[in-house]
């Protein structure tokens, strides 16, 4: 609750009405405010709504290629797969092909080991291009799961590091 006077009405007023809020007074509220007495103001409450994915006129197909479409199907949207310009379905098809082919690369690559969060000591191991050397080094974590990480076992980091490091694989 808020205990105003009139100045503060207009500030607070302000405020609210520039986050596509508003306040509505009573009219017992509003002949306080005018004789000069404090009133009481519950804020308004919040409506959080869920996220979800604009779209846009360009779509991310199953093969990664980016077509300027025109027609929004909620599917694609929903997915994260249409985008407002042309430029921005390009870079989100790359990262999603590479990310793709990374899991690709770990299923047919799987030595059964398998990322327990629960337990705080097992150390999990992922592969990451440093900028400063522009090669692929290996990096692990125990405790904090990244939503881009791709996590492997210490065998498969090094040996994906390897082959991304000659060329032989690439994303």
């Amino acid at each position: 609750m808020i205990v105003i006077g009139l100045c503060l009405v207009n500030l607070i007023l302000g405020n609210y009405k520039r986050k596509n809020m508003k306040i509505t007074l009573t009219d017992e509220q509003m002949k306080a405010l005018q004789s000069g007495q404090s009133i009481t103001i519950e804020p308004p409450k919040l409506v959080i709504q869920k996220w979800e994915p604009k779209g846009g006129d360009y779509t991310i197909y199953g093969d990664f290629k980016v077509e300027r479409c025109g027609m929004n199907t909620e599917s694609f949207r929903l997915a994260g797969m249409e985008y407002q310009t042309q430029f921005q379905a390009e870079q989100a098809s790359k990262a999603l092909r590479s990310y793709a082919r990374q899991l690709s690369w770990l299923h047919e690559n799987d030595d059964g080991w398998v990322a327990d969060w629960d337990d705080r000591y097992q150390i999990k191991y992922y592969v990451y291009f440093d900028t400063k050397i522009k090669r692929y080094s290996v990096f692990h974590d125990s405790i904090d799961c990244n939503i881009s990480s791709i996590y492997m076992s210490a065998d498969n980091a090094e040996k994906l590091c390897e082959l991304l490091n000659n060329g032989v694989v690439e994303f």
